[in-house]
């Protein structure tokens, strides 16, 4: 194939990617609240017109999002909280990410046939279907996606601080920023400053990030200094409780992206094999039904993803050994550091959720988002040395095992309309005065955030008659 066509051909497998997110993301689109918007979207909002401006910064389900929040305040009182404002912003900043880790490869590369290969792979591990729970889900993208951009951009600006110190400040301000996404983010500062050693940067700049850091986690921890137990206190003695459960849950949150890939193909060779068998109903794979129908193929993903977590983690230590010992290119050193700094994001995760949704819950998918882009790092570090030919190889494989789930948007979602009207329905019940825990639960409704917005026009109240 002549090189305009094999560029021509990358060019829509990146569309064809995108475009079936897209068709998914409208496909899964509803304009009520479900789950966590109740209490982390609706709920906030509730807040600040009881005037408490405290909740800016109070916690939710262990972190301060107060940058998220921005997004939430501005869907609700600017765009009627119908939840396509928070979701396009999520959108543009997945499209940040992707940008900054090509601005990485740039700076790694200058073949430009590897560079528009890698490109290509980086642009559809950014879109893939499976991370669909950030894509369509307004919560929950607008904190994983921008705990992801702030990191990448820190580490990268202070990557280029070394030639050019006015990123440095850049590299700051991200690195404080990152803090205010979710509760990881306050590892950001002292990898930066761990970061700006390794690099040989100015003692003046170590020194300022060693103390915006301190300043940053103070700060963040005193916020919470009124709750029962600090934080960090409880997450440790989490770790010290149960060390080896912990492991598991750090490694498969580093393979989340690899039980995606592994689990489900096989929970649905399984169903086609009951279906042709004709062994009673069961239910089609969907998170949902995983561990109740499929726990066969849930185990094999989990412990493939451990697995992976655990090759991932050796592949770190193995290239920054091979970097401290080098010439510490910065821009290689700031992919370093992302790595390390999702692989203490997945430890730090094991110590929140672990108590609550076991060794299983790394499973989740609004994790995979973490270990999609973590994964796709570690493939831009050996940029320098993978030739043209090499990235292809590595496009052809990533394509390849994402292009199944990538058609799910197209051909499958087949439940949605269903759900949507079940939504629908359970909605003009409760416009009707309804508080049956029944019609509460299908919303996931959360029973006090109903009491106080029952009768405003934020949001879905707006459409009561």
């Amino acid at each position: 194939m002549k090189r305009p066509a094999l560029r021509l051909a990358i060019v829509i497998l990146v569309a064809i990617f995108a475009g079936a997110s897209m068709i998914g993301i409208v496909r899964s689109y509803s304009r009520i609240p479900e789950g966590d918007d109740w209490l982390g979207y609706l709920g906030f909002y509730a807040d600040l017109l009881d005037g408490k401006y405290s909740a800016w910064f109070t916690q939710f389900n262990g972190h301060r999002p107060v940058l998220p929040r921005i997004l939430y305040w501005l869907d609700i009182r600017y765009f009627g909280g119908r939840l396509v404002f928070l979701i396009t912003a999520n959108l543009v900043i997945l499209c940040g990410i992707i940008a900054i880790l090509i601005a990485y490869l740039r700076r790694l590369t200058v073949d430009l046939s590897t560079q528009i290969a890698l490109g290509a792979t980086i642009c559809i591990t950014g879109v893939s279907w499976l991370q669909f729970t950030n894509l369509t889900i307004g919560f929950d993208g607008a904190q994983w996606f921008t705990a992801v951009l702030l990191p990448l951009t820190a580490f990268y600006c202070l990557a280029r601080a070394q030639e050019q110190p006015h990123f440095f400040w850049f590299a700051l301000i991200a690195g404080v920023a990152s803090a205010w996404t979710m509760a990881n983010g306050v590892i950001v500062m002292p990898a930066l400053t761990l970061l700006a050693l390794g690099i040989r940067l100015k003692s003046a700049h170590v020194a300022i990030l060693a103390v915006a850091g301190i300043l940053t986690i103070g700060v963040y921890f005193n916020l919470g200094s009124g709750e029962h137990r600090p934080v960090i206190q409880i997450y440790l003695a989490r770790l010290a409780g149960n060390p080896a459960a912990a492991v598991q849950f750090a490694l498969g949150f580093l393979g989340n992206p690899i039980f995606c890939i592994v689990a489900y193909p096989l929970a649905l060779a399984q169903y086609v094999f009951l279906l042709m068998t004709g062994v009673g109903p069961v239910s089609r794979p969907s998170d949902g039904s995983m561990l109740d129908d499929y726990q066969t193929a849930f185990l094999i993903g989990l412990h493939v993803s451990q697995i992976a977590g655990a090759a991932f983690i050796a592949a770190a230590l193995m290239i920054g050994r091979r970097w401290l010992a080098s010439e510490r290119e910065p821009v290689r050193g700031a992919l370093l550091a992302f790595l390390f700094f999702m692989i203490a994001t997945a430890v730090a995760c094991a110590a929140a959720r672990l108590q609550v949704f076991g060794v299983g819950g790394s499973a989740q998918r609004q994790f995979t988002t973490a270990g999609m882009f973590a994964w796709t790092a570690l493939i831009l570090l050996g940029a320098p040395s993978i030739s043209a030919r090499g990235a292809l190889a590595i496009l052809a494989c990533v394509t390849l095992v994402l292009l199944p789930s990538q058609m799910l948007p197209i051909f499958g979602l087949r439940g949605v309309a269903a759900e949507h009207q079940a939504m629908e329905q359970a909605l003009q019940a409760i416009f009707r005065g309804a508080d049956d825990p029944a019609i509460l639960k299908a919303l996931g409704a959360d029973p006090d955030v109903l009491r106080r917005l029952r009768g405003t026009k934020v949001s879905i109240f707006a459409d009561a008659p």
